[in-house]
């Protein structure tokens, strides 16, 4: 994932998925529940760049699954090494 590096205070719809690396569907989702702010300008959807990166920086961070091995293609396949 990219670093928000931008000076923009707004980004349109596409800019804002590849930032935070989220589909379309996400991006509405998110405006929708609060969780990303976002203006109309001329009938155009732009999110707030501050609002991308309040929400990565909520989100928490990725963790393995807790307990398990890696497995080989041939153990997800069912057939033995």
């Amino acid at each position: 994932m990219e670093t928000l590096t931008t000076d923009c205070m707004a980004v349109s719809i596409p800019e804002a998925r590849r930032l935070a690396g989220v589909s379309r569907s996400t991006i509405y989702r998110l405006l929708r529940t609060g969780q990303l702010s976002g203006r109309k300008i001329r009938g155009r959807t732009v999110i707030e760049t501050a609002s991308i990166r309040t929400l990565l920086s909520n989100s928490p961070a990725w963790q393995p699954r807790s307990g398990g091995s890696v497995r080989s293609t041939s153990e997800l396949a069912g057939t033995a090494a």
